[in-house]
């Protein structure tokens, strides 16, 4: 089908009812099998008591006893669905699965209250949407049926192949295969797919990355839509292309994400340091195809040696920071005091002009330069005008780091593999805070740099928010339980890692544990 249940829904209106006619021009069908799909799901719909069809067209029927959730299923048969409002996982049984998969978006009707440490219990009443569209499999012949048998132990069924595919059997396992769904299971009928090609284990970094990108959908993602790109506005844009500005590039890998740009602004009220990103939401229509695209997209992913990009190659040529062009920016300005704290910011739309990219060698030249030297090494030839705002921005994200330190935050030595193949990925965001700490990095290395920079950047964001009233999402990471550090401490013991206590007895400060 061109839609999914889920798709459906949501051209409903809330209260009022909408003519099938209008409802499948928001769906975008045209031709007699396509509405013929649709009048189907609609009394399918109807009979779950899902929606309501009267005179004046299709209504969703409000109901509080169906509730939209995730499925999640384990090797061993145990599903739950995770619901979407926050409430307790509800136990999904095998045969209330309803032949929903791992991953779908369904709508529960739970059955059975929960009690003492046990879930609800519910079964699946609808699939909102599949989440599974291709699979990895390896081809078994199981009697007179051909199989494809899904790698993934967390899909509990096997897809039936038609015949023609039994050249893709494998005795000695040397292969897996990639199968496309043509019918999902309905009542007593199994799904049915077919084999698209085979893809062997055993093929090297290129073929061990294919499966990865197959494994997970990102073999072949939708291609960007055809968008005109707009022009950023010159209206109430503040001209910073007098301030010298640089671009920190720690990233090398193709399609690699364009890093922000800094300047150093030297005014009557002490330094302002200013952080800039590129202007892309000016670019397009908010709710057109392109922005709608970037939302599927979600985010930008490292392969290694390249990345799966989130822009578009229009909107990334447009948008780069380039050395000696002007280009439209997102900025802030930021002003701390001498103990490292944000005392003020401001933020603006600008203009900028980038004087030079700052890569890792020369920070680590600037690094190993002797102080009275007369000489300046190769690699900071190119920026020789720029080593003057280099060092002192040197100090300022020092004075940055320090600061955090003192204030809580952890930095964990985790080596990581000197591979060749991993490239960027060896290379950390420049704020990586999801896990609650922060990977160690050197001093001179462009993202150290970037990582300060921007922790303080997003602070002074969510002052903004704050101030201004604005639904926001904030990621906190509270203080440590004292007695779950306590617990870290007795397992440091058991494993004989040396760990000494305070004066008290207790364990140390987190920092000094990690």
């Amino acid at each position: 089908m061109k839609f999914t249940v889920a798709h459906l829904l949501e051209q409903l209106p809330a209260a009022d009812a909408l003519p099938v006619a209008k409802l499948e021009k928001a769906l975008g069908l045209s031709l007699n099998p396509d509405k013929s799909q649709l009048r189907i799901a609609l009394e399918g719909l109807s009979r779950l008591g899902v929606l309501v069809e009267t005179e004046d067209g299709i209504q969703r029927r409000q109901d509080d006893t169906l509730i939209e959730a995730r499925l999640r299923c384990s090797s061993k048969g145990f599903c739950f669905a995770l619901r979407e409002d926050g409430g307790e996982d509800i136990y999904i049984r095998d045969h209330q699965l309803n032949h929903a998969w791992n991953g779908d978006r369904v709508l529960v009707k739970i059955t059975r209250e929960g009690g003492r440490r046990r879930s609800p219990e519910g079964g699946v009443q609808c699939i909102l949407e599949r989440a599974t569209t291709h699979l990895l499999a390896q081809v078994e012949q199981q009697d007179d049926r051909l199989l494809a048998v899904p790698l993934d132990d967390r899909l509990l069924t096997s897809v039936e192949l038609p015949g023609s595919d039994a050249s893709y059997l494998d005795p000695e396992k040397q292969s897996v295969v990639e199968v496309l769904l043509d019918r999902y299971p309905v009542a007593q009928f199994p799904p049915l797919g077919h084999v698209e090609r085979r893809l062997p284990i055993n093929g090297g970094e290129e073929a061990d990355l294919d499966l990865l990108l197959t494994k997970h959908g990102l073999r072949q993602r939708p291609a960007a839509p055809r968008s005109s790109l707009k022009a950023p506005g010159e209206k109430d844009r503040t001209d910073l292309t007098a301030l010298p500005t640089l671009v920190l590039s720690g990233w090398s890998g193709a399609d690699a994400p364009i890093l922000p740009a800094i300047s150093l602004e030297d005014g009557e009220e002490g330094l302002r340091l200013w952080i800039h990103v590129p202007a892309l939401a000016e670019r397009f229509t908010p709710g057109g195809s392109l922005d709608l695209w970037l939302r599927e997209q979600g985010e930008s992913i490292c392969l290694g040696r390249r990345w799966l990009p989130l822009l578009s190659p229009a909107l990334s040529k447009a948008a780069a920071f380039r050395p000696g062009e002007t280009q439209a920016a997102v900025s802030v300005g930021l002003r701390c005091n001498e103990s490292g704290e944000l005392s003020d910011y401001r933020f603006a739309l600008t203009s900028i002009k980038v004087d030079a990219v700052v890569d890792g060698s020369a920070l680590q030249a600037l690094a190993d330069r002797k102080p009275k030297a007369r000489t300046v090494p190769a690699a900071l030839k190119p920026i020789k005008d720029q080593l003057p705002q280099l060092e002192r921005l040197l100090e300022i994200t020092t004075l940055l780091r320090q600061h955090r330190l003192e204030s809580g935050s952890l930095e964990l030595d985790l080596p990581r593999p000197s591979l060749d193949s991993l490239g960027d990925l060896c290379v950390p965001a420049p704020e990586e805070r999801r896990q609650g700490w922060m990977v160690q990095l050197p001093e001179h290395q462009p993202t150290a740099l970037l990582r300060e920079l921007l922790i303080l950047a997003n602070r002074a964001l969510g002052a903004h928010l704050c101030a201004l009233g604005l639904p926001a999402i904030f990621a906190v990471n509270p203080p440590a339980d004292g007695t779950e550090i306590n617990e870290v401490a007795k397992a440091a013991l058991g494993l004989d890692i040396p760990v000494e206590l305070s004066d008290d007895g207790n364990a140390p400060a987190p920092r000094d544990l990690a």
